[in-house]
């Protein structure tokens, strides 16, 4: 089974709380817990932001584990492959999130919002990023669009974050109802990650 990581530079989990946990591409059992593993884009930033996204093959034991729609917990994993996804795929995906979940309001800012995030997307100037700025402020759903945009505009690092968070916001607002479309969300961001990496 395939589930999703986000990890440190020399490929140790983020966790601050716990010994990190080197991982590599031999089967290893992981202590505790076990990985979580994101199965949606929400999932997969519950435990911050890393630069590098690992696809991971887990164990299903057929023990209970900790998990949930977004989550699954293994106790023996590995990594097949890994890229380091750059500040627009994460723009890309914070858009796809919102939009997903735009149906759920009726408020027109949101959809301004989202727009204005699509424009600096596509554009990518000190003007599109201005809009985007003007349309923060929406509700949630259309400021987490906004921000994503606004943020993509500035240093990597810093935008990159940011669009994480803005992409973890937008794809929890929906919770149950968007299961499904967070985590279409999650494998369409997977594939732009690998692809662009391979470019």
């Amino acid at each position: 089974m395939i589930g999703y990581k986000l990890l440190r530079d020399d490929l140790t989990s983020l966790t601050e709380d716990y010994t990190p946990i080197q991982y590599g591409t031999d089967w290893q059992r992981v202590p505790g817990n076990g990985a979580y593993l994101g199965l949606t884009l929400s999932g997969l930033l519950r435990g911050g932001y890393g630069p590098v996204l690992a696809e991971v093959e887990y164990e299903a034991t057929g023990q209970p584990s900790l998990c949930d729609d977004n989550i699954v917990t293994s106790p023996r994993v590995r990594i097949p492959r890994t890229c380091r996804p750059d500040k627009w795929c994460w723009v890309r995906s914070a858009i796809r999130s919102a939009k997903a979940l735009a149906h759920l309001s009726t408020d027109p800012r949101v959809a301004a919002a989202i727009e204005a995030a699509e424009k600096c997307e596509q554009e990518r100037t000190q003007e599109a990023d201005e809009a985007a700025e003007a349309a923060q402020a929406a509700d949630a759903a259309a400021l987490a669009a906004a921000h994503a945009a606004h943020a993509a505009a500035h240093a990597a690092a810093h935008a990159a974050h940011a669009a994480a968070h803005a992409a973890a916001h937008a794809a929890a607002l929906a919770a149950h109802a968007a299961a499904h479309a967070a985590k279409d969300t999650l494998l369409v961001f997977v594939a732009d990650a690998f692809s662009e990496a391979q470019r």
